[in-house]
């Protein structure tokens, strides 16, 4: 029988490190990017591994559309047979490209998560979780707008824009971590919730082409 999620609770903890400032990419259906919500979430399922893809296409109507891919995969690697201790693996890929501009957003994320059986009839585990990441941003600078090439009442293409851009594509590494405790509810377990604080961006990376 198929097991009804009753709630997922997730915490960002990531104003515990100082003053938070970035927009990540995000779905409709949130919940089935586990390794982006929290990377202990990796592996916490009944079957051997997982594979998921989550694509938006959103905006079409004006200027660019903004479109967000996603694909990851995830497997379970048992430690002790007796106990239900076990490793995941798992990696992640997204990408998201937005505006005018062509503001693009390639990600790869490893991740690799513990889960400890708690031994209780409800099949509890408590999970850690961490991902160490590449993260590369660009964009097309040639198909930008400013103030300065507008005047005399129109939009001139070919005056300069007046911009100090030191490089239109930029990389840096990204870290994030987890905790989660997973249980189920009734007599045979027919629902499953989940616990969990995450963060990302641990490393305060500078998403800056000035």
């Amino acid at each position: 029988m198929t097991k009804r999620i009753l709630s997922i609770i997730s915490i960002g903890v990531l104003s515990i490190f100082g003053e938070v400032s970035a927009q990540d990419i995000h779905f409709s259906q949130f919940y089935e990017t586990t390794i982006l919500r929290n990377p202990a979430l990796t592996g916490i399922f009944s079957d051997d591994f997982k594979v998921s893809a989550n694509y938006r296409n959103q905006w079409s109507s004006i200027s660019q559309p903004f479109v967000t891919g996603q694909v990851s995969f995830e497997t379970k690697i048992p430690v002790n047979q007796q106990t239900g201790d076990f490793f995941s693996v798992g990696l992640l890929a997204n990408m998201d490209k937005a505006g005018t501009v062509q503001m693009k957003s390639l990600a790869l994320y490893p991740v690799l998560s513990f889960s400890k059986s708690l031994g209780d009839a409800n099949h509890s585990f408590l999970s850690a979780g961490f991902t160490g990441g590449f993260v590369q941003r660009s964009f097309d600078p040639s198909r930008a707008a400013v103030n300065n090439q507008y005047g005399n009442g129109g939009f001139d293409p070919y005056a300069g824009t007046g911009e100090n851009i030191q490089a239109n594509k930029i990389s840096h590494l990204d870290v994030g971590a987890g905790l989660n405790f997973s249980s189920g509810a009734g007599e045979y377990s027919q629902a499953s919730y989940f616990i969990g604080v995450s963060g990302y961006h641990l490393t305060k990376p500078r998403n800056s082409f000035y």
